[in-house]
This record gives C-alpha cells, structure tokens and sequence, in this order.
C-alpha cells in the first residue's frame, strides 16, 4: 500500500504539469487519472502476485533456477517433465492435454474482458473528469 500510494503522488504532479490544451484536446481530464489509477493498481497486483509465488514455491524456483543455470532450458524442461511423469503418469497426461485447452478458454475470456475494460475505462474517465 505505501509504494502504491508514492508511485500515485509521483505521478500526480506529473499530470499536473501537463498543459491544459493537451488535456482537453485530445483527453479528459478523468480519462488520464483513470489510466493512472488502473496501471497503479494493475503494477501492484502483479507484484503481489510474484510475492506470492515466490513464498509458495521456493524450493522448486530454487531447484529450476539452478538447473537453468547449470545445465541449459532444454534439458531443464526434458528434465522437469521426466519428473513430472515419475511423480504421476495419469496426472501429467491431464496436464498435458488441459492446459492447451485452458489457454485458449482464457485467452477468449482475456479478450472479452479487453473490450469491456476499455469501455468500462472510458465511462470511469467521463465520470471522473464531470466530478471534477
């Protein structure tokens, strides 16, 4: 919460600076303060996100950035799917065959969501900038 909070008052004065035709012409004022808000938050979920997978897993980020290091990224992954198949044949079939098809349910639903931020964004703008 702190850093997020001093990267919005850095970037606060920023868009103050900015010439009053420049943000009238070609965006509104709430338009802008609305990306800002949405990239601050946006930068701290996704490092939240890392924290969080670096306290879950640290043993295998360990064990792969050691074999990435000493070996090369081929074997590495020849590697970790041999393991893969020694801890559980049945598993890593599934696995196989369901991430392929969860990418691309995701990647759809990615979009989906794309087109509704960007209007969502747009709306969140013109709100921001009659408010003020």
């Amino acid at each position: 919460m702190i850093c997020t909070d001093r990267l919005r008052n850095c970037r606060f004065p920023i868009f103050q600076k900015r010439e009053r035709g420049i943000l009238c012409s070609e965006k509104r004022k709430g338009d802008i303060m609305a990306r800002i808000g949405n990239d601050v938050l946006e930068i701290q979920y996704s490092f939240l996100s890392i924290l969080e997978l670096v306290f879950r897993d640290p043993i295998m980020i360990l064990v792969s950035v050691i074999l990435m290091f000493v070996f090369s990224v081929r074997l590495t992954i020849f590697i970790f799917v041999i393991l893969m198949f020694v801890f559980s044949v049945r598993l890593t079939i599934f696995i196989f065959i369901f991430i392929p098809i969860a990418g691309f349910i995701i990647n759809t639903i990615g979009k989906n969501l794309r087109k509704t931020s960007a209007k969502v964004q747009k709306e969140q703008g013109l709100f921001l900038s009659i408010s003020d």
